[in-house]
């Protein structure tokens, strides 16, 4: 399925939510990154038709977006609030979610996608009882219930400890190999580890579009590990983009951001995304 965005903006009164947004998507995981604020949940929302745009074209392969009914029935979203019946359980819960979308599931058809997202064993339990990790797997198990060709999700891992993150970020590969899955998160861990591609938005606009590998070859050169007397400590932070800091006694060892070398013992280190995406929002 590829998705193909052309010239999107959308407004809010007058303020410029999505500026002039090109972009087009094929099948595997794609990576939406971005501050907070940046545009990331706007284009969701348009991209899931449920926030119309103020200008500019979607097309799901020869489908606009304008075609609701059509696009939903292809779409399979994930938003980042979202909530179940406290009193069903994880079976009537995606049963029941089913049936809004005009299937008919067999008892062992339920359980096999339970299974899919590893709660397969708590089928009997309420969704009160659930961890948000588990609420997460049983959302993308909703998601999926239509048997979407394409999957959008917002902020998946937020809230969740270190094993379900693992757990959710393996899951969406897994279904990247299928499918085409949107990823939007302010999580840059999410993209280095699963997105084949990424997209960064910062103030509505479109800065980076491209492999992770070239965004991280970008900063060669930009990225320095140095440590300094603690009294200097406070100098550095204000003069340049610290991206990591610890006090060591009377020394503090710093990772910064600098297109030139920040002193003498400074040393030049390979960039990680984080430290790309930190120079791109920064503008360094």
């Amino acid at each position: 399925m590829k998705i193909e965005i052309r010239e999107l903006t959308k407004y809010y009164g007058s303020y410029r939510a999505l500026d002039n947004i090109n972009l087009i998507f094929n099948e595997g995981i794609h990576g939406l990154l971005g501050p907070n604020g940046a545009g990331k949940t706007t284009l969701i929302r348009i991209l899931s038709t449920l926030l119309p745009q103020t200008s500019g074209q979607i097309c799901y392969d020869s489908t606009s977006v304008a075609d609701k009914r059509e696009i939903r029935r292809i779409i399979g979203y994930l938003p980042q609030e979202f909530s179940f019946y406290p009193g069903f359980t994880v079976y009537e819960t995606l049963d029941y979610f089913a049936s809004l979308s005009n299937k008919k599931l067999s008892k062992k058809e339920i359980l096999d996608r339970l299974e899919a997202v590893n709660l397969q064993d708590l089928w009997k339990a309420k969704t009160k009882t659930l961890s948000g990790g588990m609420k997460r797997r049983l959302g993308i198990a909703v998601a999926l219930v239509g048997e979407p060709e394409v999957l959008i999700v917002d902020e998946p891992t937020a809230g969740l400890d270190p094993e379900e993150r693992i757990r959710v970020r393996n899951m969406l590969s897994q279904l990247g190999k299928t499918k085409t899955v949107l990823l939007s998160t302010h999580i840059v861990e999410d993209i280095a580890l699963s997105c084949k591609s990424l997209s960064i938005l910062n103030k509505g606009r479109l800065v980076y579009n491209g492999t992770v590998k070239d965004m991280v070859k970008s900063s060669e050169g930009y990225v320095w590990d140095l440590t300094v007397d603690f009294k200097e400590y406070e100098g550095y932070m204000d003069k340049y983009n610290v991206i990591s800091s610890i006090v060591d006694g009377d020394k503090a060892l710093l990772r910064l951001l600098s297109k030139e070398k920040p002193s003498l013992n400074a040393v030049s280190t390979s960039p990680t995304l984080e430290d790309a995406y930190m120079r791109l929002i920064k503008d360094v």
